[in-house]
């Protein structure tokens, strides 16, 4: 991309040029976003067909699934920022170590987290006010989504790394 060597390099564009970049940088992440949206939908219609106790297992824990990974996701978060100003200014050895450390220390967080989640996955949603009849499958549901949260953690670092380097359509995909 000729538009982001000349942001590397200092030079100055034109209002156009800026546009265009702009553009052609979020049009990948605003259909990514697009898409998780579509299938966030997609997930409650088919929880919804399951009956209402699963969904009402599902809509107990969701405010807690978005608290731990969100969590999860600001820490991925800060090394990418860290990430993007260092292959800003060029100082590719920066980069890479800051991503060796984003990788460890999300891993090591999105592990403790996982572990908290797991000790705590039995008493939540009664501490949430479920009733009896969904408790068993709340802590199931919120259970599997923790167990996968390391994993997610890294899918969401790895996306984030590459978006930093300019790459926005593996991420997207």
């Amino acid at each position: 991309m000729a538009d982001i060597s000349k942001i590397q390099n200092g030079e100055a564009m034109t209002l156009r040029e800026q546009i265009g970049l702009t553009a052609r940088l979020a049009l990948p992440a605003i259909l990514a976003q697009l898409s998780s949206i579509m299938m966030q939908y997609i997930d409650a219609s088919m929880v919804g067909r399951l009956g209402a106790d699963q969904s009402a297992s599902v809509g107990l824990m969701s405010s807690s699934l978005w608290l731990f990974w969100g969590v999860c996701s600001m820490i991925t978060m800060g090394f990418s920022v860290q990430v993007a100003h260092a292959i800003g200014a060029r100082r590719y050895d920066r980069a890479r170590g800051v991503l060796r450390q984003g990788i460890t220390s999300s891993l090591a967080a999105a592990i403790v987290i996982t572990l908290v989640g797991l000790a705590i996955a039995p008493f939540l949603p009664g501490w949430l006010g479920g009733d009896d009849s969904i408790t068993g499958n709340a802590t199931l549901y919120f259970g599997v989504f923790i167990v996968a949260l390391p994993v997610l953690t890294m899918n969401y670092l790895a996306g984030g790394m590459l978006r930093c380097a300019g790459n926005m359509k593996v991420p997207s995909l």
